[in-house]
């Protein structure tokens, strides 16, 4: 009898999460996708009814959320607080203000493995993305998705980074983009964007 043997069971996902001010229903829709995306990862559906599910399980999972925001190289955009780095491509955990019944604070990255998986069901991970993934509105409108990717999965995922041990050698890694703007990633040469 044939076997699926995966080659990994491990999936690191990194939403890049566009917090500006036109991105309340994309969010939303997110959140409540994603109970959806997590059970198919976790429990695969067997689609074409051959009694085998689709893919392997996954078995260990990391789920980690930036913004956009790499900041404005100093100058002055209206929605962008910090004008030097923004959230510079650093998972961010603290929950959102709008989501009622969250944790005071979250880890860096939400993480569901074979240690923790029977004290933290798939239910409450999604809860808890809704939680952290609820970034609201009141972002830099200067969005820089592409720029924020690269420093959070090379810069910050180095020794000493913001993001150090979220991404494994050994997984499969994700990165989805939530956003509905162009990318106006900047090149530090060229700051005329501004």
């Amino acid at each position: 009898e044939w076997v699926w043997e995966p080659a990994t069971n491990k999936v690191d996902i990194l939403f890049v999460i566009d917090n500006s001010g036109s991105m309340s229903q994309e969010q939303l829709a997110l959140t409540q996708r994603f109970p959806e995306l997590l059970r198919e990862l976790i429990e695969p559906s067997d689609s074409d009814g051959d009694g085998r599910p689709d893919h392997p399980a996954v078995e260990d999972i990391n789920v980690g959320v930036i913004s956009p925001d790499m900041g404005t190289m100093r100058h002055t955009v209206s929605t962008c607080r910090d004008r030097d780095r923004g959230d510079d491509g650093c998972l961010l955990h603290a929950p959102g203000p709008a989501v009622p019944g969250c944790a005071s604070e979250f880890p860096t990255w939400l993480s569901r493995n074979p240690s923790n998986a029977e004290s933290y069901s798939a239910d409450q991970m999604a809860m808890d993305f809704t939680c952290i993934g609820t970034l609201g509105t009141s972002g830099c409108g200067f969005e820089q998705p592409i720029k924020a990717l690269e420093k959070a999965v090379f810069d910050n995922v180095a020794p000493g980074g913001c993001n150090e041990g979220f991404l494994r050698p050994s997984s499969i890694v994700a990165l989805i983009i939530l956003t509905d703007e162009e990318d106006c990633s900047v090149d530090p040469d060229h700051p005329e964007m501004f």
